[in-house]
């Protein structure tokens, strides 16, 4: 009995202890500053489901913040209460799909490995026996998980990768339904410092792969140059899309006598692969667009490739066509205050949504502009409470970066 009594106080102590500290835990979290979207111009609901990440600079640490029209979270302070409430997703529709198929989903962590449609789910992922940048004959297999969201059948199986034991890394980049066949975009490394990308081709049906293809190939001959490779931002990588879009750079750097690193660019070329017919497709434009291109930004949203070109007084986008080969329409052309440059691009439903920061580092602003008149939909500003610091400093510490949708 008294075995008993011990058990019951020992679980009432547990108890207590556990509400003082998430007490503690709630009460920290109240104290700190609440940074939120403040709408100056437009309709608030514009930026309703508007996510903005930054990083605050405080006491000599970055604290990682998500700020909304409803106020902010901050995402790395590694507690207990924290760690249980952070979402696995940056998309709000796979932590959707997480709390549905919790089976399904135990064990994918990585975002580019789904492919998500109104009936199907897959992820491909690549494992072997020691998965680092130094051991070969690691046994690489691609293992490919499948879910029909309608009837709730399931889908596994793997298949080999062809001369996977040349390679020390295989990753997976992209991952697309064509049909009844997934196409599964890889980044693999070799030991000796040759990388490539392939696109593979596998049968729902065969539960085989039934071609594979190198797109890229990077062995540089000499030390000094090298080539990167940069692929169009998106807001959601798990869409359907026919076109994989790259941007390939050959780079020479030079040291300087003074210890300076020059950079100089060698080569710049875009390429696009159509996903359906397995082939590389011209990009048409012309001289002066293909120009403006080199030094654009890319964003890839469905079927349509943005350029999005700065300077001082205004943002150029140019809208191309992947399906109809051919810019679409006249450049969007919005002009910008003095002092003021834009970050943190995205294109979503034909609107540019867009960052705005100030020389003086003090007022934080995002525009939505409608890219069919270039006019601004909605602007809001980041505004801070909840602190006793002064609020301009405050907001000098704060950087944005990236806009997500939930």
């Amino acid at each position: 009995m008294k075995r008993y009594r011990n058990l019951a106080v020992i679980a009432a102590v547990t108890t207590i202890s556990l509400g003082v500290f998430y007490t503690k835990v709630a009460t920290s979290e109240s104290n700190r500053p609440v940074f939120y979207i403040s709408t100056e111009q437009g309709e608030t609901s514009a930026a309703n489901n508007l996510e903005i990440q930054g990083n605050l600079f405080e006491n000599n640490f970055n604290r990682s913040v998500d700020i909304t029209t409803k106020g902010s979270e901050y995402k790395n302070d590694n507690s207990i209460f924290d760690v249980i409430n952070r979402k696995t997703y940056s998309l709000e529709k796979l932590n959707t799909l997480q709390n549905e198929e919790k089976n399904f989903m135990r064990g994918k962590n990585n975002e580019s490995n789904f492919y998500l449609d109104k009936d199907y789910v897959w992820y491909a992922d690549v494992r072997g026996k020691n998965v680092n940048f130094e051991a070969r004959n690691n046994d690489y297999k691609l293992y490919i998980d499948g879910l029909d969201l309608q009837s709730k059948d399931r889908f596994k199986f793997k298949v080999n990768i062809p001369n996977e034991e040349e390679y020390s890394y295989i990753g997976i980049e992209d991952v697309q339904l064509v049909g009844k066949e997934l196409v599964v975009t890889t980044f693999q490394n070799k030991n000796y410092g040759e990388n490539g990308r392939y696109i593979y081709r596998i049968s729902i049906n065969k539960k085989q792969m039934i071609d594979s293809k190198q797109i890229t190939i990077d062995k540089d001959a000499e030390a000094t140059i090298h080539t990167e490779y940069t692929n169009p931002s998106e807001i959601d990588f798990t869409k359907s899309k026919k076109y994989y879009v790259y941007k390939q750079v050959k780079m020479k750097t030079t040291n300087q006598e003074d210890g300076e690193v020059l950079s100089e660019e060698l080569h710049s070329a875009m390429h696009i692969w159509n996903l359906e017919t397995g082939k590389e497709d011209k990009l048409n434009l012309t001289k002066e667009q293909l120009e403006m291109s080199k030094q654009s930004e890319l964003f890839q949203s469905d079927n349509m490739l943005y350029f999005i070109s700065h300077n001082d007084q205004n943002v150029t986008v140019l809208k191309y066509s992947l399906e109809r080969k051919k810019i679409e329409g006249e450049p969007t052309v919005i002009s910008i205050e003095s002092g003021v440059s834009f970050s943190g691009n995205k294109i979503i439903d034909g609107k540019l949504y867009t960052i705005a920061n100030r020389e003086n580092g003090e007022d934080r602003s995002i525009y939505i502009f409608d890219l069919a008149t270039g006019k601004t939909i909605y602007e809001g500003a980041i505004k801070v409470k909840n602190t006793q610091e002064n609020k301009e400093q405050l907001l000098k510490k704060l950087e944005l970066y990236e806009f997500n949708v939930r």
